[in-house]
């Protein structure tokens, strides 16, 4: 060995040597069988010797056990969802945050330190409080550091605490992003005196469940500080914020819901709002309209509008047929896309000619008038109202489509005359753009639609395929059928307005070709008739009708019969022979016992033994026995 090496092994063996690691140390002593790290300790030690022997030992364990989680981390790292940037973890963990439930923290911050380490610094996941747990609230407070929060609550069944943990939050006003509350009136002045700016609110709901008939809150010039630059969802259930405040500008949505009967605004008011919202995509206003005098039964047509381009929803609801009409004639809409509208009048105080009026509005709104073509109408007639929804799909089944109508009128009467009832739903949908129409459903509880009203209103329309009727069906039965008199003058039905082929030409009987068509509902093919009752010749009469109709080649495909009285199964075996596709729910309905044992009635009653005869010859005889 050379002199420099010798000298670098001298070096090396006067230098520190560096501390071990543990686990090589434990695996050293394992193997020379030497675990005795304390020789010193025997049977007979101290116990306080015995103590801190043990307290050295425990803290060789958890350096042990530090060291294995260390190497467990480090192995975890190494796994693809751990390789993943925590920019994209926390924006996973956003997808599992659950705004009910507070289970979903332990599937993201009690799996791994990463994972913990990672939630922990994400703020918004945090920002959405959960306030069923006050003490969780408190902490996700915290977490959220100055993230924007989301405050959602109803303080009307909370427990103190809970409503505590709320008006806490509230504080913390210009952190939030989205506030709804629903509130008695013992918190409402948290609310009042929410007075700083709220620069991140996006969108504010306040309610009030009204368990008072006159409990209306009004909110002061100097909520929010009048500024909330960022606010575009407005909503207000019994609370009243000023027609003049800053914050009803620049709004996408606005839902104003009974402010008071002293908080309706003026037409100046309610325009001026509008004109300060063009970007105005949802407006609900539901008794808050602008009042009408009671002497006013004519309307004057204003000479400019407030264009509404944007508008895709419009609600109007708890006013009278003349408000109504009054503010939609100083409206206007984008006739390529207007809105879906619903239209909820009280009639007490209104006439016919007040709906006119009404109607003749909506129908200038091009929305209803031109764009949209109507495909399902349904109608419903009851003791409380009249409703009318239209849909631009149609359902082969009668059903109601799904998604929202794009147009939904709805009548409501307590005193009103109920025998306008027919003529007000025929002119309403005469007025609707029905020349498409494909399916129409009817259920009325009042009365039955006279033949003439079915006539006028929908037997000429070219393409109505299908039909649905819930109560008494003599009356549209008989539109059905060839000859229609009505006071004293037949009606002709017009030409068909397409050719339609037959699915049953066997069933026809030769007839000459000048007879084809001819019949009203020129291109009806399906019929359901719900809780209509066949007593008396109604049965007779719609046989007859269908056989005509077959015989003219406009014969229905399917007949559907569902919940009606007095209709057997004999009966109904008859209208196959007739109808291809006949469906029944097999009740036979509104007969009474005698009459559904009417046929056993010629040879005795039936018990579980057999007979018992009771023949006209032996009513007057002693023995009663039964025949088998």
């Amino acid at each position: 060995m050379s002199r420099a090496s010798a000298g670098l092994s001298s070096s090396q063996a006067h230098s520190p040597s560096p501390d071990p690691d543990p686990l090589m140390t434990f695996t050293t002593l394992t193997k020379r069988n030497d675990l005795r790290l304390h020789p010193e300790v025997t049977a007979f030690s101290s116990a306080k010797l015995v103590e801190t022997a043990q307290r050295t030992l425990d803290l060789e364990i958890r350096k042990y056990q530090d060291s294995i989680r260390g190497l467990q981390y480090r192995r975890n790292a190494l796994s693809p969802i751990g390789r993943l940037p925590p920019e994209m973890l926390s924006r996973i963990f956003l997808f599992c945050s659950d705004p009910e439930s507070l289970s979903w923290i332990k599937e993201v911050s009690h799996i791994c330190r990463h994972w913990r380490a990672v939630a922990l610094g994400c703020p918004n996941l945090w920002s959405v409080l959960v306030f069923a747990q006050p003490k969780w609230a408190d902490e996700m407070l915290k977490r959220s550091k100055m993230a924007p929060l989301t405050v959602k609550a109803d303080l009307t069944y909370m427990t103190p605490r809970m409503v505590n943990t709320v008006h806490s939050s509230l504080t913390q006003i210009s952190r939030i992003g989205e506030l709804e509350v629903k509130t008695g009136s013992r918190s409402v002045p948290e609310i009042l005196n929410l007075t700083d700016t709220a620069p991140y609110l996006h969108s504010l709901s306040l309610a009030s469940p009204g368990f008072a008939q006159e409990e209306h809150f009004t909110l002061p010039n100097n909520f929010l500080n009048a500024e909330a630059p960022r606010l575009r969802r407005l909503e207000l259930t019994r609370f009243f914020l000023p027609w003049d405040s800053p914050l009803l500008s620049n709004l996408f949505h606005l839902k104003i819901q009974n402010p008071g009967p002293t908080a309706r605004p003026s037409m100046k008011e309610l325009l001026g709002v509008l004109e300060r919202m063009p970007q105005l995509e949802t407006l609900e206003l539901d008794n808050a309209l602008p009042v009408l005098a009671p002497e006013v039964s004519t309307l004057s047509m204003p000479s400019s509008r407030i264009p509404l381009s944007h508008l895709k929803r419009f609600v109007i609801a708890n006013v009278s047929a003349l408000e109504c009409a009054d503010t939609l004639n100083r409206l206007s809409f984008n006739g390529n896309s207007g809105p879906t509208m619903k239209v909820s009048c009280l009639a007490d105080n209104s006439t016919i000619a007040d709906f006119s009026i009404l109607i003749s509005s909506l129908s200038n709104v091009q929305s209803v008038a031109t764009t949209r073509q109507l495909r399902s109408l349904f109608v419903n007639i009851g003791f409380g109202g009249m409703t009318i929804r239209a849909w631009s799909c149609f359902v082969q089944s009668g059903d109601p489509p799904r998604g929202r109508p794009f147009l939904e009128f709805d009548f409501k009467w307590l005193r009103f005359l109920r025998d306008d009832s027919e003529e007000l739903m025929a002119y309403t949908c005469r007025s609707l753009p029905m020349r498409g129409l494909r399916g129409l459903s009817l259920s009325t509880d009042i009365h039955e639609v006279e033949t003439k009203t079915w006539i006028n209103t929908f037997a000429s329309l070219p393409t109505l395929l299908s039909i649905h009727l819930r109560g008494q069906s003599t009356q549209l039965i008989a539109a059905l059928g060839e000859e229609v008199i009505i006071d004293g003058v037949r009606q002709i039905p017009p030409p068909p307005a397409m050719k339609l082929l037959g699915r049953r030409a066997s069933l026809r009987r030769p007839r000459a070709a000048s007879v084809s068509g001819g019949l009203f509902f020129p291109a009806l093919r399906n019929l359901i008739l719900e809780d209509t009752d066949f007593a008396g010749p109604a049965l007779d009469t719609l046989e007859t009708a269908l056989m005509e109709r077959c015989e003219r080649k406009q014969e229905l495909w399917t007949l559907t019969l569902q919940d009606c009285n007095r209709l057997r199964y004999e009966d109904v075996e008859r209208l196959k022979d007739i109808v291809s596709d006949v469906t029944w729910d097999g009740l036979e309905l509104g007969f009474s016992e005698d009459e559904s044992e009417a046929d056993m009635s010629e040879f005795g009653d039936f018990y579980g033994g057999g007979f018992y005869y009771h023949g006209d010859e032996m009513e007057d005889s002693d023995y009663d026995y039964p025949i088998f």
